[in-house]
């Protein structure tokens, strides 16, 4: 019986050393997930979300917004996950600190569009995941739907559609985000 190889298992330093590509990845347990770029309404709901978090921190000077920037979600070197957008306030990290390859950081609040080809499964994975790694608030965004999904917890999730406004609440106090302004 032949050798199987074992797999090569990446850690989050690898990851931030790769090559630019078009693809997107996150790792997982130091395995290479890739992903396609994002369709139009995904790169468009993602840029919204995007502009209405930068506003609100030149507003409120309560934090800083994020891009699609990856993240130590366990703890360890060999788990990243990038949200399509997120927050941390100046609290979890100070505005003077120097930001060097991905955080270890929760932030309060992580965005994450939903594309067609992503699996319930999945989705439900990832924000558990952001919820155990300390995020206040996880949206889903769902451009075909036109509805966000807010879980402040794995059992409390409030849909708002089209008309209606989602609140920071004590999370992020004073931010709103009118759904219709995202899609």
């Amino acid at each position: 019986m032949a050798d199987v190889p074992d797999k090569v298992l990446l850690t989050g330093d690898d990851l931030l050393n790769m090559p630019a590509t078009d693809e997107r990845h996150e790792l997982i347990e130091g395995e290479l997930i890739t992903m396609p770029p994002p369709g139009s309404p995904h790169a468009r709901t993602q840029i919204s979300f995007g502009a209405v978090l930068w506003l609100y921190e030149k507003k409120s000077g309560f934090g800083r917004a994020f891009g699609d920037s990856g993240y130590h979600t366990r703890g360890d070197n060999q788990t990243v996950r990038a949200p399509d957008a997120a927050f941390i306030s100046y609290a979890r990290l100070p505005a003077d600190q120097q930001l060097e390859g991905y955080l270890k950081i929760a932030p309060e609040l992580v965005v994450e569009v939903i594309s067609p080809n992503d699996s319930a499964k999945d989705v439900e994975a990832k924000v558990l995941e952001w919820l155990e790694f300390g995020v206040a608030m996880v949206l889903l965004a769902y451009p075909g739907t036109q509805r966000i999904h807010v879980y402040t917890a794995p059992e409390e999730v409030k849909i708002y559609k089209r008309t209606d406004t989602i609140s920071g609440g004590d999370v992020l106090p004073g931010l709103e985000i009118k759904v219709q302004d995202i899609f």
